[in-house]
Formats: structure tokens, sequence, C-alpha cells
């Protein structure tokens, strides 16, 4: 008997050779050559979704009973890799927009808040004297901010939690391949 889990997803080049161990882990009595077999699936570019029955269809030259565990489905992207000189660019560019638009709405939302008057009551009670710019409280806050933001998003160093835009960007991914796949 041959136990099938079909892959979440693969990445290839146009004009690939597909293998059965390409697209799904195997275990069995005749594992090491069913992993050798080759998928019969021409796929030109774009994102491609093949059945467990494809799969099932290449075993069955061996003659085992087969079991397909998991997925029913893998979904393969066909791009060619192309260099992309402009990526450090527009990186760069967006990091710009995100930063300055960020500190743009966090000085409004301070100015609408009254932040720097709220400051100020509070360095005159813990000081107990007035203060005209309260930056002994000003700089520590601005780091409180900056490290809940850095906590929020999981950019801390050492820190192996899924943050809110990773699981967004797997949603976008699945929903991509689910209208977008095609069968060949």
């Amino acid at each position: 008997m041959l136990y099938v889990q079909m892959k979440e997803r693969l990445y290839v080049q146009p004009g690939e050779k597909l293998r059965v161990t390409d697209v799904a882990d195997v275990l069995g009595d005749q594992a090491e050559q069913a992993k050798k077999l080759p998928m019969d699936v021409a796929l030109s570019e774009g994102i491609w979704r093949i059945p467990a029955t494809a799969l099932v269809q290449a075993l069955l030259p061996l003659g085992q009973e087969i079991c397909v565990l998991g997925a029913d489905e893998i979904f393969i992207h066909v791009s060619r890799k192309k260099k992309d000189a402009s990526h450090p660019i527009r990186a760069a560019l967006a990091f710009c927009i995100l930063f300055f638009g960020s500190a743009l709405a966090i000085a409004w939302f301070h100015a609408d808040v009254g932040m720097e008057d709220a400051q100020r009551q509070f360095m005159r009670m813990l000081a107990g004297r007035e203060t005209e710019h309260p930056l002994m409280m000003a700089a520590p806050y601005a780091l409180g901010v900056a490290l809940g933001v850095g906590g929020y998003y999981a950019l801390l160093p050492g820190k192996k939690t899924v943050s809110p835009l990773d699981i967004k960007l797997g949603e976008y991914r699945s929903k991509e391949e689910k209208t977008a796949g095609r069968i060949p």
C-alpha cells in the first residue's frame, strides 16, 4: 500500500518536468520507485490546480493500493524568474511612504487629543513643577509606541509568532490560488 500526502503549493519554471516527489510525500512499500515516476501534466505560465486524481493516475503503473491523505489538490505556480532591478527602489519608496504616513497619522492624532498637554500635566504630577517641554515624558512615550508597533507586527528579533500581516497574506494567497487556479 502507498500512502500519499499532497503538498500545499509548488513553484516551478515553465517546461520543468514534474515527478511524484515534487507534488507529494510518499510512504509505503514501493515509495522510492513511486517518487521517481513522472507526472504527465503540461503547464504553461500561471497558477494550476492539480487534483489528487492526477497523482493517483501517475501511481497506477505500480499496481499498489493508494491512500491519499490530507489535501486533495496542489497549486503549482509556473513563472519565469525575472531579475527586477527596480525592486530595491520600490521597496525604499514604499518604506518612505509608510514611514512618513504613519508619522503624520500619529502626529495628527496627538494634536487632536492634546497629547502635549497631557504629558505636561503628567510631568507636573511626577516632578512637582511645571515644564514647558516635557521631553522626559515624550522620549519614553515615543520609544514605547515604536516597540508596541514592532511587537504587534512581530518585528522584534527572536520572536517566533505569526503576525496579523502573515495571516492576511496567507488568506490572500489561498483566495488567489482558488480563484486563478486552472486544471490542466
